[in-house]
């Protein structure tokens, strides 16, 4: 592997590690997406405690990924360190929130070479009922979104269920001076293979100023009727560097 090409897929995974969106131009906040469906035939789920209970997730957590950057192919694998929420004094004016450490760490091969891909983030929540308030990508770059519209998840729900979940502006740091895009999340239950069980799938579209889609991140956890939460897998499609992201938590 050539040193451009080196940099070209290092580039574009790092910024992929956390999702990481470009721009520049001042946009307008997006408008809340409308409520879908609320199924209820079958087993009942507790999707707000699930995620919260994945939240709350303490482990570290192994993973297997692949995934190609401008025709380049890599795989590898990596860990995905959870810290424990800690109370920050005030984020933005809602009063303080609980914030939650997130670094990653791939070791991937690119081109039968090894090369080593780090980021960090930060996740902020309400201290009451964990909704999100908005996340900071510390490295490789900063970047920095804010929720603006939430819509709590539900409590009793069967599979079929799905609605939005929230909507949010991202800026090129935290001090919200260059607004970098929007984005647009879902939620879906699906089906699940293990019985007593259902595929909570968490759906992140990021737009570029001009509303068209950046790229589309989809995580999805093992929810049970007991109200657990386990992150399986979490893959990102981004067009602007056409590249995939795929991880697979062990």
């Amino acid at each position: 592997m050539n040193k451009s090409t080196a940099k070209g897929v290092l580039g574009a995974l790092l910024s992929l590690a956390l999702v990481a969106c470009g721009g520049g131009e001042t946009v307008a906040a997006p408008e809340a997406a409308p409520q879908m469906s609320a199924a209820t035939e079958g087993p009942i789920f507790n999707v707000r405690a699930a995620l919260n209970h994945a939240v709350l997730d303490t482990n570290t957590l192994s993973f297997k990924v692949e995934g190609e950057s401008n025709g380049t192919a890599y795989r590898g694998t990596g860990t995905y360190e959870q810290g424990a929420l800690h109370t920050v004094s005030e984020f933005n004016s809602q009063g303080g929130a609980l914030r939650k450490l997130i670094p990653v760490r791939m070791t991937l091969q690119v081109n039968d070479k090894p090369v080593t891909v780090e980021a960090k983030a930060e996740e902020f929540y309400t201290r009451e009922d964990l909704h999100l308030l908005g996340k900071m990508k510390a490295a490789p770059a900063q970047e920095f979104t804010e929720v603006i519209s939430f819509s709590a998840l539900p409590t009793s729900v069967g599979v079929g269920a799905s609605g939005s979940f929230y909507s949010a502006v991202r800026y090129s740091d935290s001090t919200r001076q260059a607004q970098l895009g929007t984005t647009r999340a879902t939620y879906s239950v699906e089906p699940d293979t293990v019985e007593g069980s259902a595929l909570l799938v968490v759906r992140v579209v990021d737009a570029r100023p001009d509303s068209s889609p950046r790229s589309t991140t989809t995580t999805t956890y093992r929810i049970t009727a007991a109200g657990t939460g386990r992150l399986l897998s979490e893959s990102t499609v981004d067009t602007t560097t056409a590249t995939t992201l795929n991880l697979r938590f062990m």
